[in-house]
């Protein structure tokens, strides 16, 4: 737990984290919520921002056009390429292989991203933040071990309502948000979460 002295903190600015997605959209090790309604195309931006990141690419391929010295830059600069791993639960592999065939032709033409982007998906083993009492298939060691297995840079949870058996319209969303910051710091990814609108308000009240 970094501890600074207020002599610190007044002589010396702490440097902030560095992102991968700019402006300070994703860092190191920091979380993305992809929000909305349902069927608004979440799953579908999730798998855009998977390949800008793998590639290193700017999300959308959207550039600035005002002539203030800005003109040509990205609006979201994607500062380095990193592994992903997406964790889908609701596609499966056959749904996974559909969308995929969009974004190649878009993205990779002529390119191979080897081991910079996977998916999970059709994963027979549930894969939760936390173990249920009583669950004898240890969910969150299956997931602990997955990551631990591919080390990846970033992680999609896709959706998020999957890995968790919480009311999500309860303050015990917060609980389900540590568990991920816990699996950030000892495995070291940033996270993006394909999120419902419907949980924004019980996570603010807390």
């Amino acid at each position: 737990m970094p501890i600074f002295s207020a002599d610190d903190l007044y002589h010396n600015k702490p440097p902030g984290k560095s992102a991968i997605i700019g402006p300070q959209l994703l860092t190191e090790h920091g979380s993305l919520l992809l929000i909305g309604e349902t069927e608004s195309g979440k799953s579908v931006l999730a798998f855009d921002i998977a390949f800008c990141i793998a590639l290193g690419r700017p999300l959308f391929g959207a550039f600035r056009k005002r002539h203030d010295g800005t003109q040509g830059k990205p609006h979201f600069p994607v500062y380095r390429s990193a592994r992903v791993l997406y964790i889908d639960t609701e596609l499966g592999p056959e749904g996974c292989y559909e969308r995929i065939q969009q974004f190649y032709p878009r993205y990779c033409t002529g390119l191979e991203l080897g081991d910079s982007l996977k998916f999970v998906t059709g994963e027979e083993r549930p894969l939760l933040f936390h173990n249920p009492p009583g669950d004898s298939t240890k969910p969150y060691n299956n997931l602990d071990a997955l990551l631990a297995d591919q080390k990846p840079e970033v992680v999609v949870f896709d959706p998020l309502a999957q890995f968790h058996e919480v009311d999500e319209n309860t303050s015990q969303m917060n609980l389900v948000l540590r568990r991920i910051k816990t699996l950030q710091a000892r495995h070291g990814f940033a996270a993006i979460l394909r999120v419902p609108f419907s949980i924004i308000a019980p996570l603010i009240l807390v």
